[in-house]
């Protein structure tokens, strides 16, 4: 084994990196970030966007990481074409770059929800940093703001760009509404309430912060640029942004392989794939194990998998991955 290339930028690919480089120090290890950003925590996301960690914060490693351990960071190169029989990468300048083994953890595209005008220029998905990145650097300049989510992260980041002021519309198509519970005489207010309702604006952003159940959104309205939404229920509501908090990986350049892929690329214990030389793991991949159900394991549970794969290791028996379930995304790698 001479060159291992790594696609994406989920965390257990900077884990596998690190696990490889300490048992083999001279294999080659490639690593072609999937955004213009190195790999990074997710769900750091949102503390980015209330300005609780930097951008540098929300990376796995930095730079010099990658320095340190001789991996070659292939940045903003646009991949073409991936050829698994021929174990090639052409990239968008004709260059060519081999490999022996190719390790996927994301890709560079990423489908939203099929939406008419989900294309158009404002349109940005919260779960990608590279689109938080954009989120952060406009939100200053706009005033309304449409979110669709129906998970807590959408709550989150709703509430945020309210206490920011924001005219913020969240949409939650699976939600229903909450029934009003019977009012009941409100407690007099402590010392300490009081105190606590100075410190946090939960009532300013109440103000600025409107949720839609059971709703969709049907079109995002403007020529080039999002300036509005249409509902499913016909009524419009004006917008400079509109955020999905969900996306799915865009697998294109692996449509003509030889991989099986149902809604993500199918593995082995060892996030092996169908081809024996390409793994895949991070938000790409699904077990073949569970019939085809998209399984979350934590990042170290996959890397150390993957480290295993690619070295040539039998796999640890015994091993819960339901046990494995806290991921480096839920605490910053030192």
């Amino acid at each position: 084994m001479k060159r291992i290339v790594f696609l994406g930028s989920a965390p257990s690919a900077v884990l596998t990196m690190e696990s490889v480089r300490k048992q083999n120090k001279d294999v080659e290890i490639v690593y072609f970030p999937s955004e213009q950003n190195l790999a990074y925590h997710r769900n750091l996301l949102t503390s980015y966007l209330r300005d609780e960690v930097k951008l540098k914060g929300v990376l796995i490693q930095p730079t010099e990481f990658y320095e340190k351990n001789n991996i070659r960071i292939m940045e903003g190169r646009q991949i073409v074409r991936i050829n698994l029989h021929r174990r090639q990468i052409v990239l968008q300048e004709k260059e060519v770059v081999c490999f022996d083994k190719l390790v996927v953890t994301d890709v560079p595209d990423f489908k939203f929800p099929e939406i008419k005008g989900s294309k158009k220029v404002g349109v940005y998905a919260a779960d990608r940093l590279d689109d938080m990145e954009r989120i952060v650097n406009l939100v200053p300049f706009l005033d309304e703001i449409v979110i669709q989510s129906d998970d807590e992260i959408g709550e989150e980041i709703a509430r945020v760009l309210a206490e920011k002021k924001k005219e913020v519309i969240l949409i939650k198509p699976l939600t229903q509404a909450p029934q009003e519970p019977a009012e009941a005489p409100a407690p007099e207010p402590t010392a300490e309430d009081a105190a606590k309702a100075e410190d946090e604006p939960t009532e300013q952003a109440e103000q600025h912060l409107c949720v839609l159940y059971g709703v969709q959104i049907e079109e995002i309205l403007g020529d080039n640029d999002a300036k509005a939404v249409r509902l499913n229920n016909g009524k419009v509501y004006a917008s400079d942004m509109v955020i999905f908090t969900q996306t799915a990986p865009h697998l294109r350049l692996f449509y003509e392989t030889s991989l099986e892929i149902n809604d993500r690329i199918c593995v082995d214990d060892r996030f092996q794939t169908s081809v024996d030389h390409v793994f895949a793991a991070g938000v790409v991949f699904e077990s073949r194990i569970k019939s085809g159900e998209f399984e979350r394991f934590s990042d170290e549970f996959q890397a150390q998998r993957l480290t295993q794969g690619l070295m040539g290791a039998a796999p640890v028996v015994g091993i819960d991955p339901a046990a494995e379930a806290v991921s480096t995304q839920d605490a910053a790698v030192e």
